[in-house]
């Protein structure tokens, strides 16, 4: 084989894997696993299994409770309780998606939700630091808004039901 032959042999390998890289990152980072909206319902539908659909429910329910508890501690002035309610939602209970989860929820998604499990971890550090429940407050005012924001955009469907 000559010179030539092996070194384009070589380039058209290293586009291929370049293009097929970049299709898994299209795929699973930035897409997810998503349906468009439809005329009825705009938001993108996320394609789940029942037991991911399940997992997320149970978290989003988490999320309302936990935001409850900050504001009830915060009307308590008890920055302990507040502290943590804030860091059980923190970035740690980002450990416990089931496999393959990450890889179907688009780009959008995971910044408005890993944002606000750092914000939360965020309220947590501030409480330590300020003793402030106002400024917690403030804090929990833009997580709800990413939540506001989620829920306008996105909406969950199972493998079967679309």
């Amino acid at each position: 084989m000559s010179m030539n032959l092996k070194k384009n042999l070589c380039g058209a390998i290293i586009i291929i894997l370049m293009v097929a890289l970049t299709a898994v990152v299209l795929r699973f980072i930035v897409l997810g696993q998503t349906l468009p909206g439809s005329q009825a319902d705009k938001r993108t539908a996320i394609i789940v299994t029942e037991a991911e659909r399940t997992f997320m429910l149970g978290e989003m329910r988490a999320m309302l409770l936990g935001t409850q508890q900050i504001l009830q501690a915060s009307l308590n002035q008890d920055m302990p309780a507040l502290i943590a309610a804030a860091e059980l939602l923190g970035m740690k209970k980002t450990h416990h998606a089931p496999s393959g989860l990450m890889g179907k929820l688009p780009l959008g998604f995971k910044k408005l939700a890993l944002g606000s499990h750092h914000a939360f971890d965020q309220i947590a550090l501030d409480g330590k630091d300020f003793g402030d429940s106002e400024h917690s407050l403030e804090q929990l005012n833009e997580i709800l808004g990413r939540c506001v924001a989620c829920h306008a955009a996105y909406r969950l469907e199972t493998a079967n039901s679309n």
